[in-house]
């Protein structure tokens, strides 16, 4: 299932239980908590479809990070930059995903 945010561009990907968004680390990794940030709107759209996890895909160090979204609620700050209020997981709370973590 595609993931749009509110001006209707394609932020991310449902597929089973997973959030998958790909990032440019960067433009998108937040260095005031050197980690990510998700839309609490794209949040509250993953989870009404089911998703339980959320995976960032770094396109250009093809690094994947995963957290579950119950850990994302409980552990982010909200940030708002002026382009809507995100939920801000820090970096430490990701596992990083080897190569033959992501073939299983």
């Amino acid at each position: 299932m595609i993931i749009r945010n509110r001006d209707g561009r394609i932020v991310g990907v449902i597929k089973n239980g997973i959030l998958t968004k790909k990032v440019d680390s960067r433009i998108h990794k937040l260095r005031i908590v050197d980690g990510y940030g998700i839309e609490r709107y794209l949040l509250e759209q993953a989870k009404k479809n089911g998703a339980e996890k959320i995976r960032i895909v770094e396109t250009d160090t093809e690094k994947v990070r995963e957290a579950s979204i119950k850990l994302f609620e409980e552990k982010s700050i909200e940030l708002d930059f002026g382009h809507g209020r995100q939920l801000a997981l820090a970096g430490n709370y990701w596992d990083l995903i080897n190569e033959q973590e992501k073939l299983l």
